[in-house]
């Protein structure tokens, strides 16, 4: 019998070293995946128990621009046609763009949320003033950041050109 318990933990111990050994290899690529995609975070703080992690990707597909915006939080989720506002530093006019929404991951008690949203190139410009609030149409409640200086906003006017340039170039 003991020999029998002795075989059963050295698979238990194997077993678990090839999960952490999986783990780890998930864990690289996921940090190499993210370097690769152009991205912009911040996590915004509540009095209640409502944290959520926000992060904007900048991406250029088929000569197209477009912003991906993930959330990351416990009950936040986009409605069924999310809405983006935008409002920019020296500039008078806020940026309204209707997006789509994609399908919610849900790891570990927490949702992923994810919308994309299109722009035009001329859009893309705007950033480059920098982003002073942001509005996400979400649930239960709207996600709103405001910026004193801007955290954001040339940093993806910076990553659209870099993407755009990866778009052109074959």
């Amino acid at each position: 019998m003991v020999v029998c318990e002795e075989i059963v933990n050295k698979r238990v111990v194997c077993l678990l070293r090839h999960k952490r050994g999986w783990m780890v290899a998930l864990l690289l690529l996921s940090a190499l995946f993210q370097v690769q995609c152009h991205s912009v975070s911040y996590t915004q703080r509540t009095f209640s128990k409502e944290d959520a992690n926000v992060r904007y990707y900048a991406i250029w597909q088929e000569g197209k621009p477009s912003l991906l915006v993930v959330v990351a939080s416990e009950n936040l989720v986009f409605d069924e046609r999310p809405v983006l506002h935008l409002r920019f530093f020296n500039v008078d006019e806020p940026l309204r763009i209707e997006g789509e929404q994609l399908p919610i991951k849900v790891v570990e008690n927490q949702s992923k949320a994810s919308a994309k949203f299109p722009l035009t190139e001329a859009q893309v410009q705007l950033f480059a003033n920098g982003v002073s609030k942001v509005r996400l149409s979400t649930l239960p409640f709207t996600h709103e950041r405001v910026f004193g200086h801007d955290r954001m906003g040339k940093q993806l006017f910076r990553l659209f050109q870099e993407a755009k340039t990866s778009d052109t170039d074959f």
